[in-house]
């Protein structure tokens, strides 16, 4: 009822304009209102937008990373305070899977560097994996 307390365990807010174009890997069913702007086939964790050429998806232990083809990148993982906690890598190739399963519950960055260009996101660990 409405009297009775109760906790939430996750809210998440959706935005309701974006890709409704199927053919992009950025379409969400649930778009009320269509934004050309926002199709790509680039989407970083939990369908969140990202730079063209960068997207991360943490599944088991394991972040997995689309990255531009062919360009040579290093890979960070950093903490809140922007400490490495993950050893750094270079990559060269469309996907790189970091392993992760070694971190403690909190929130984390990815960052890549590549010709210049610095990419960022950002994921959190709930538990232990």
């Amino acid at each position: 009822g409405e009297s009775a307390p109760y906790k939430f365990r996750k809210i998440r807010i959706l935005e309701l304009a974006g890709c409704t174009d199927s053919k992009f890997a950025s379409y969400r069913s649930y778009f009320l209102k269509s934004d050309a702007s926002k199709c790509s086939n680039t989407v970083g964790l939990n369908g969140s937008m990202g730079p063209v050429g960068f997207g991360m998806e943490l599944r088991s232990g394991t972040l997995r990373l689309s990255l531009a083809t062919g360009q040579l990148q290093r890979v960070r993982i950093l903490d809140l305070a922007g400490r490495s906690v993950v050893p750094e890598r270079e990559v060269s190739g469309p996907l790189a899977d970091i392993p992760v399963s070694g971190l403690r519950p909190g929130i984390y960055f990815c960052e890549t560097v590549a010709r210049g260009a610095i990419h960022r996101g950002k994921f959190s660990v709930m538990g232990p994996f």
